[in-house]
């Protein structure tokens, strides 16, 4: 079945939602975009630290997008391992390979080495 967009947008953030035990009242679509500016934020930062070699600035920047990945999504107080990426050919923020929940859920986006995709891109077409 083909979804759109919007929908895989929506469906994202009702996955988020349930992953990190979020609040039943957030919306759902404002939760994915705003995880994924903060993606494209730390895609950035990580695609300078590959070319030109991590900063002092760099490192406080990605710390600065960390804590507010925490704020959206309680990681911490949860004990949900979540990290930023430096490799930049993938994706920036993920949540470590062997969380006993992610490995069960077959839903969420994942990446060849089974860590979870935080904000993957949504508006690839589907086949």
């Amino acid at each position: 079945m083909k979804i759109n967009t919007t929908e895989r947008i929506n469906k994202h953030g009702k996955d988020l939602k349930r992953f990190f035990n979020l609040n039943k009242n957030i919306d759902p679509a404002k939760l994915s975009k705003s995880l994924r500016r903060l993606e494209n934020k730390a895609h950035a930062i990580t695609t300078k630290e590959c070319n030109e070699g991590a900063t002092e600035q760099t490192t406080k920047e990605l710390n600065i997008i960390l804590n507010k990945v925490n704020d959206i999504l309680n990681f911490r107080t949860q004990g949900i391992k979540v990290f930023i990426n430096g490799d930049a050919r993938g994706y920036a923020l993920k949540i470590d390979s062997d969380n006993k929940k992610l490995k069960e859920d077959f839903y969420f986006y994942k990446d060849w080495g089974g860590y979870g995709i935080i904000a993957p891109d949504l508006n690839q077409n589907e086949n």
